[in-house]
């Protein structure tokens, strides 16, 4: 774990020095042009490979759901529609979008590019995107 953590940080300050989400960064993990289903198994799949693909930009689409709770700030991506089919990744926006609460009440979707990280999350290794640029999605 704490070579992970290393790793991490490293990667965290190497990727902030050089900028590493520019306008112009190609993702490693395009999921913007997969169906629906598609995408959730990808998204899966990273989940169930999380040091694999530690330090991966990955870009998807999806509605933006947004929360507050004892000061802690949760901004989840949710990829399809139908709650069965549903799936959701956690992100850190680089820059806290001027237009959240009309982004939150929107049928919007929105396309969000980060770094892939672990966290834990309730005593289990999660992933979410962190230093993510938010952008609208072309549909």
């Amino acid at each position: 774990m704490r070579k992970i953590m290393l790793a991490m940080l490293l990667f965290l300050s190497l990727a902030l020095a050089l900028g590493a989400l520019s306008e112009e960064t190609q993702p490693d993990v395009d999921l913007t042009d997969l169906d629906t289903v598609d995408a959730i198994d990808a998204l899966y799949g990273l989940a169930d490979a999380p040091e694999a693909n530690l330090g991966k930009v990955v870009r998807l689409t999806g509605y933006l759901a947004y929360s507050k709770w004892e000061g802690e700030e949760a901004f989840l991506l949710i990829s399809g529609g139908a709650s069965c089919c549903a799936s959701q990744v956690e992100f850190v926006p680089s820059e806290a979008p001027e237009d959240l609460e009309r982004l939150t009440l929107s049928d919007e979707p929105i396309t969000v590019q980060g770094v892939l990280d672990i966290f834990n999350n309730g005593g289990y290794d999660d992933i979410r995107l962190i230093e993510a640029r938010i952008e609208r999605a072309a549909l």
